[in-house]
């Protein structure tokens, strides 16, 4: 069978959906991903179809408004408004897009940030629609409803609440292009497709691609929506590591890998002088990637290199801790590395990943970028190199996740949904 996978966002929201795409090819499926041009190489570096979206994030990330986001650690409300405001002339021709993606498709699995021009462009083709996505919408709620005396309910209530509100403000925004272009295909107009409680109002597939062992499956959520475990890309064989990289992993013990990933930066000098004077006070060897914030030096101390892209299931392995800011992708990685984590969430759902990390005992309380300086970063990498439990915990929830295979239940879902729409 044909099928798309729309998948917008940084590598951490593409590299998944690649690894699924590998999935679908192993099980018999033609799969095309569609996102954005710099991922091309990437995704046919697998062998795997490519069809580009123009719609970008990084220059977004990478403008004045993005570093106030990243950076500034604002109203979270008010991040959100201001990043709808950005995507609402862009609508149109993400629709476009994702419809031009999927009219030659049997099937299509759409992304979160694609939900509203994937779930749209399946009604409109009359072809299986199944939703992706790579954090949860809430938290469970056994207390919802009723008075709530535990904090961790009470916490709990606040945050669905949150996601409603947040589900609000995006429809609030979006709904008046989403109309004018449902009513030129010929739909209802007033459809969202947004999955509060992880539910999709048209009754398609969900699926959420982390494992149970990180954040339990809700009690109410219905048999149409699957927590498949997380979607790691299987490695490359013919990658090889730079000669540099390989000869400082084996000049010393295992280092501190840093890097922000898709967090942009508006004085990378600034960040980079921050890490090595942390790492320096600490002690420890250490690993920059320069990530899109385009962090390095042309000058480091002899114990701190600065890299590229690499393969993070690869490298992770090797490190002693990773400090990061927090993404689903990457923190899963470090997860299942068995390594310590220090998280600098900067924006959205990385708060959340920032929290698991702590609950699990896998790391010490999270730094906001905002307040990042030397001395707490310095005492985050010290307390976590440290600490021997985190080291366990690391290696306890890394060999769980190891033995967990979550594209192949994901394959075996889509399968049996695409199997029922064909009788």
């Amino acid at each position: 069978m044909r099928v798309s996978i729309i998948a917008i966002g940084s590598r951490g929201d593409v590299e998944p959906h690649l690894a699924l795409a590998i999935g679908l090819k192993e099980a018999g499926h033609e799969v095309t991903v569609c996102t954005h041009p710099e991922f091309e190489s990437f995704v046919k570096s697998r062998s795997i179809g490519y069809r580009a979206l123009s719609v970008e994030v990084k220059p977004i990330l990478e403008g004045n408004s993005g570093h106030k986001w990243v950076e500034e650690g604002q109203n979270p409300a008010r991040t959100l408004y201001e990043m709808v405001q950005f995507a609402k002339p862009l609508v149109n021709d993400l629709m476009r897009e994702c419809l031009d993606c999927a009219r030659d498709s049997e099937a299509i699995i759409y992304s979160t940030l694609a939900a509203i021009a994937g779930s749209t462009a399946a009604e409109y083709l009359k072809i299986p629609g199944i939703s992706s996505h790579l954090q949860p919408p809430t938290r469970m709620q056994p207390l919802l409803g009723g008075p709530t005396r535990n904090r961790e309910a009470f916490v709990g209530l606040l945050e669905w609440l949150v996601v409603v509100m947040s589900e609000n403000i995006i429809w609030s925004q979006l709904k008046s292009p989403l109309k004018r272009w449902r009513l030129e295909l010929g739909l209802k107009p007033n459809v969202n497709p947004f999955l509060t409680s992880g539910l999709d109002p048209s009754g398609r597939p969900s699926l959420y691609a982390y494992s149970q062992s990180v954040v339990p499956r809700p009690f109410d959520w219905p048999d149409y929506v699957h927590q498949t475990g997380y979607w790691f890309l299987p490695p490359e064989t013919s990658w090889t590591p730079p000669i540099e990289l390989e000869e400082f992993l084996g000049a010393g013990p295992p280092p501190v890998f840093i890097s922000f990933g898709s967090m942009t930066s508006s004085d990378p000098k600034g960040i980079t002088e921050t890490i090595i004077e942390a790492l320096t006070s600490v002690g420890c060897r250490g690993i920059i990637g320069a990530g899109w914030a385009g962090l390095g030096a042309e000058k480091l101390p002899k114990d701190i290199i600065c890299i590229g892209a690499v393969p993070y299931g690869w490298l992770f392995p090797k490190m002693a801790a990773v400090v990061h800011h927090g993404g689903a992708g990457t923190t899963s990685t470090v997860m299942r590395a068995g390594v310590p984590s220090v998280v600098i969430p900067c924006l959205l759902d990385q708060f959340f990943w920032a929290k698991r990390v702590v609950a699990m005992g896998l790391g010490p309380k999270p730094v906001q970028r905002k307040n990042l300086n030397a001395k707490h970063l310095a005492d985050s990498i010290r307390e976590a190199i440290t600490t021997p439990n985190y080291l366990e915990n690391a290696k306890r929830i890394g060999k769980q996740l190891a033995f967990e295979d979550g594209v192949g239940k994901a394959v075996v879902e889509i399968n049996r949904y695409l199997d029922a729409k064909s009788i």
